[in-house]
């Protein structure tokens, strides 16, 4: 009896379950149907456009919609074929899985083209005709071509043209690009004004996810080998000594610090171009401020259409170097004038080994410190105080720094100083008010990302105008 009575306690609670479940995917059909009502597109849509198009948090865009985190979770799951991450992100620091040993792989070195086969439905099966792509890789970029063939040809939506003709204060706004949005404020307006203008001005209406287009994904998933330890090896007390003690660190020492993110480029027929950097920070944070310095050239063919897009390894974070390794996705959004949209994706990841020893950028300026010169660069010398007790008064200052477009700044000071084991450097950074300066903490950190995964330095410092920025 007494088994008897602990079968129907369970059957009652599975029973319960099965109502919830059905009463909130009920709640949550019926939320999907006031958005799409509200807003005037398909779910997907919308987040394309509302959110993957422009700077924004996941958290803020759930509020946006009048829903839950975890209500914009599911929907997004309901539509995970049309809005999955990118699926190089299973491999992300766990490149020596038996899945990641099974990747489609290219090498930097080898000059070799490597095709990706006909891109696939949510069921597996590739339609027809079906989109495929080309990928190739040298020492200074990726290269992608991808062939877009259709039943009919010329008749796709692509509304979004070549050149962005929108105001730049309004462009860099949605970008979120802070560094040139900073200097556009203030002109002939109080800071009250500008919070309205900012408040009032509406999200784009139109994107290149909105059009026919194709997208590739591209994921850091292997960290190669670092010299970033090299870079101030020249302020050191000792700097020859430091050169034979310190190595490059090694591929397999270092990982992603910054689980979860990536970048992608969208292009459309007309040859503009979307790209975006995606930040796991906020519930995942879209930035279209990623200067990727991506060429894109799109053709119409007889068939259908075909776009080649570079994106230079310079572009990218992690820095780029020896025994790097990144993921590679591809989809294609094919979209009439007319009829529905339909998603095609490559079947699989693949996987692109940077084998090459680089001597560009950052890398020949390390190397340099490392051989204990720097070609083409002139050193600069600083005679740095030593360290008496966290005493600043007597610290090296170094002043007029310039930001990434050459522009003197006045308000950003620094100070140096050591003792026999440390450098020690200082900020001094003048604000116009603190109550809208946003600090990323450690512990924010660890909330954000997981205890032990890091920010780069990408969007370290983010400001905000009473926006939530």
């Amino acid at each position: 009896m007494e088994q008897f009575g602990r079968h129907r306690i369970a059957g009652m609670k599975h029973f319960l379950l099965l109502i919830f479940a059905i009463v909130a995917t009920e709640s949550l059909a019926e939320e999907q149907a006031r958005i799409e009502k509200e807003f005037g597109r398909p779910f997907s849509d919308i987040v394309r456009l509302n959110y993957w198009s422009v700077f924004e948090r996941g958290d803020e865009f759930a509020q946006e919609l009048g829903i839950s985190r975890a209500q914009l979770d599911a929907l997004v799951h309901k539509h995970s074929w049309e809005l999955k991450a990118p699926p190089a992100l299973t491999f992300q620091n766990f490149l020596d899985s038996s899945q990641g040993r099974g990747l489609k792989q290219v090498k930097a070195s080898s000059g070799q083209d490597l095709e990706t086969g006909a891109f696939v439905g949510p069921m597996g099966k590739s339609p027809s005709p079906a989109a495929s792509a080309v990928i190739h890789c040298d020492g200074g970029k990726l290269s992608i071509m991808v062939n877009c063939p259709t039943a009919n040809p010329g008749q796709w939506k692509a509304l979004t043209p070549l050149v962005d003709n929108r105001p730049v204060k309004e462009k860099t706004f949605w970008n979120g690009d802070f560094a040139a949005f900073k200097p556009l404020l203030y002109k002939g307006m109080t800071p009250s004004q500008e919070v309205k203008w900012a408040l009032e001005l509406k999200k784009p209406s139109q994107s290149v996810l909105l059009d026919e287009c194709v997208v590739v994904w591209l994921t850091p998933v292997g960290v190669g080998r670092d010299w970033s330890n090299f870079e101030q090896i020249h302020l050191a007390p000792e700097p020859e000594e430091l050169r034979t003690q310190l190595k490059p660190r090694p591929a397999n020492a270092n990982r992603v610090f910054m689980e979860g993110s990536y970048y992608f480029v969208a292009v459309n027929p007309n040859g503009a171009l979307l790209d975006v950097f995606f930040d796991p920070w906020g519930g995942g944070t879209m930035s279209p401020a990623w200067k990727s310095d991506s060429k894109a050239t799109s053709t119409r063919t007889e068939e259908g259409w075909k776009v080649e897009i570079e994106v230079p390894w310079n572009s990218l974070r992690p820095t780029v170097g020896k025994d790097s390794a990144w993921g590679v996705d591809i989809g294609h959004l094919r979209r009439g004038k007319t009829g529905p949209t339909t998603m095609t994706r490559t079947a699989g990841t693949t996987l692109v080994n940077y084998d090459l020893d680089r001597n560009t950028g950052g890398f020949r300026i390390a190397r340099g410190k490392d051989a204990g010169k720097a070609e083409g660069m002139a050193q600069p010398m600083l005679e740095l105080a030593a360290a008496e007790s966290g005493d600043w008064s007597n610290a090296t200052r170094i002043d007029r720094l310039t930001d990434r477009l050459g522009r003197v700044s006045d308000r950003t000071k620094v100070r140096l100083m050591h003792d026999a084991s440390n450098l020690y450097v200082r900020f001094e950074c003048e604000e116009q008010s603190l109550d809208h300066l946003t600090a990323v903490t450690r512990e924010g950190e660890d909330k954000a990302y997981g205890i032990g995964n890091r920010r780069t330095n990408f969007l370290d410092r983010r400001e905000s105008w009473g926006l939530g920025w």
